[in-house]
């Protein structure tokens, strides 16, 4: 027999604070890195803040506000819904980051405002954001040419409910502003996650082997954990030109980022980066393919040859080359235009306007209304099993 759960209706006058809702809170990523500064700075805003990580199978020990759904191997979406609606707290405005969980949780979350975050474009997420509709009460988005999309497949939607926001790069002083020291070799750095889905980190050794047949001198480090990482190290663990350096964080990763002249992105699909950003911040000069996405516009504000054909790895090293190739005056004016063109990235300016994006939310009337969902037949089975046939259901699946 098929299940419904209703979610306790609530006053909204009574909920306070805010919940923030993805996949991971553990690892190493642009979300997870954010929802840490959130953790640190929400509380100057709102009484209360928390972070709710759907997957992780255990909580963050050093970090009480982080809470698990504690899921087991082989959950599915039932069990998922269970345990969300046993852990679930009354506590005013969720937000909802990438969409995810909202399409299968939000009838049971006792919000009383919700908001999606979308941090990342993908192929066809422009049907995802329609199958949305009616979700959240606002949406903001980590570029304009999401936002975009949203207020194009939500027309509905009223412009003052929907904003794009420049993301936070908290860069040490030293780290940007200090000149870099010259190098025989250029060095070049890949961070990020080291999967083959959207990062495609299964282009690298083939970059590697271009760049062998180059004349100029090189270096490569890749910065990161993830799943393809053994099978990146198998191939290219014993190549003497290249690094890894696992997960850095605090003063050690900035001083890697820092001695880097550029850092390669071979990306399927991606929002705005924070590791371009924090690299840009640090004068690294950006090979990034053209994804239609923030990116692109910041690879290519500072030259176009930054800027290459997605999926072309030639097209990455065409672009490395062109960086050996300038000389020293001309790099450091590059250097300083990468500078200059996030210097809106402000922690500070981010929380302020996170914040009166979130106020202007909330004050407006709620227009929410997730449907009471009735389950289907794929709610009783592993929700990874589902979700390796259907990779998009869990965005589908609010009735």
């Amino acid at each position: 027999m098929l299940f419904l759960m209703r979610r306790a209706r609530i006053p909204i006058e009574t909920a306070t604070g805010m919940q923030h809702v993805f996949t991971y809170f553990q690892g190493f990523g642009g979300v997870q890195t954010l929802l840490r500064q959130h953790l640190l700075a929400d509380p100057g805003f709102v009484r209360e803040t928390s972070v709710l990580a759907l997957l992780d199978s255990r909580a963050d020990g050093e970090c009480p506000s982080v809470r698990t759904l504690r899921k087991l191997r082989f959950a599915s979406a039932r069990t998922l819904r269970k345990a969300f609606l046993e852990e679930a707290r009354p506590s005013g405005t969720w937000i909802y980051h990438n969409f995810w969980g909202a399409a299968l949780l939000a009838d049971l979350d006792r919000a009383s405002r919700r908001i999606g975050f979308l941090h990342s474009s993908w192929p066809g997420y422009e049907t995802i954001i329609a199958a949305h509709d009616g979700l959240f009460d606002g949406i903001l988005c980590g570029d304009e040419m999401m936002q975009a999309a949203v207020q194009f497949m939500l027309p509905g939607l009223p412009p003052e409910r929907v904003r794009s926001i420049a993301y936070p790069i908290d860069v040490p002083p030293a780290a940007s502003s200090e000149p870099l020291p010259r190098r025989e070799a250029l060095r070049i750095g890949f961070c990020g996650r080291i999967e083959v889905p959207q990062k495609r980190v299964d282009r690298i050794p083939e970059f590697v082997r271009l760049l062998d047949a180059e004349p100029f001198n090189w270096e490569f480090q890749v910065m990161g954990e993830g799943p393809a990482l053994l099978d990146l190290r198998r191939q290219l663990g014993s190549h003497e030109r290249v690094r890894f350096l696992g997960r850095l964080s605090g003063d050690a990763y900035w001083q890697e980022i820092r001695s880097w002249d550029a850092i390669v992105f071979f990306s399927d699909y991606e929002g705005t980066p924070l590791a371009l950003l924090g690299g840009m911040a640090c004068g690294v000069l950006p090979v990034y393919p053209r994804i239609s996405t923030g990116g692109d516009a910041y690879a290519s504000g500072i030259h176009p040859a930054l800027l290459y054909k997605s999926g072309d790895v030639s097209g990455a090293v065409a672009a490395v080359r062109w960086i050996a190739e300038q000389p020293a005056d001309a790099l450091e004016n590059y250097r300083q235009k990468a500078r200059h063109a996030i210097e809106s990235h402000a922690p500070a300016e981010y929380m302020r306007t996170f914040h009166s994006f979130v106020k202007e939310v909330e004050a407006l009337p709620a227009i929410a209304s997730p449907r009471s969902r009735r389950g289907t037949v794929l709610d009783f089975l592993p929700l990874a099993a589902v979700l390796r046939l259907k990779p998009d259901w869990i965005f589908r699946s609010a009735s």
